[in-house]
């Protein structure tokens, strides 16, 4: 049950649990408006309420800005038996992953280059070719992570405290930034609980390569 005690006449909510495609509206009684919504466990649901036609965030709510910038209120709706978190542990525990899927071979290309990596490159060198597919490319829901996300800047009293509340696909990924300036950034973020941890590393990198 999402509820409504910011007064109003005619109170709306829409958010991720309907891709904010309809508007449902809110039973009004005498100290609130309320109604129930069936959102689906182990995520976290991102809404916002129309009250009279005007944008709102609840007070009664956590609040949290968007990857857009926008404030917006969250729940996040746990599983009581965690099988449905999409962290890429759910099925751990149900099925057994077939041999085939892991393999512990290095790739010729990559051992070849780890081999010669701080040595000068010889003249008759013939190294194994490079493979001539394309990377796969990297899914749309993980662009947005805290390493390309700019910290919102409004007049509201708390936005400079305030981060996107992270989608759990996102949750347990190695990501790393561009070199720029000498400088890689590698970050990862885990959950405990209803707390985010983001962990952030910048690591110089040295250009060995003779002169």
């Amino acid at each position: 049950m999402v509820s409504w005690t910011g007064g109003g006449r005619v109170v709306h909510i829409t958010g991720t649990f309907n891709n904010w495609r309809q508007k449902i509206r809110l039973t009004k009684s005498k100290t609130d408006f309320s109604t129930v919504i069936d959102m689906p466990a182990g995520d976290t649901h991102r809404f916002k309420f129309i009250v009279d036609d005007e944008w709102k965030c609840s007070e009664d709510l956590p609040i949290a800005s968007d990857s857009e910038g926008n404030l917006v209120n969250y729940l996040e709706v746990m599983d009581e038996f965690g099988d449905q978190i999409h962290d890429g542990f759910d099925n751990l525990a149900h099925d057994e992953s077939p041999e085939s899927s892991y393999a512990s071979e290095i790739p010729t290309y990559l051992s070849w280059h780890l081999e010669h990596q701080n040595q000068p490159t010889p003249p008759n060198a013939n190294p194994p070719p490079l493979p001539r597919e394309p990377p796969p490319d990297l899914p749309p829901h993980l662009e947005k992570v805290f390493l390309n996300a700019p910290v919102p800047v409004t007049s509201h009293r708390d936005d400079n405290l305030i981060l996107p509340v992270p989608s759990g696909v996102t949750l347990n990924h190695l990501y790393a930034c561009s070199i720029r300036d000498g400088v890689m950034a590698l970050s990862t973020t885990t959950r405990y609980k209803q707390k985010y941890v983001t962990t952030i590393l910048y690591k110089p990198v040295v250009d060995t390569a003779p002169s």
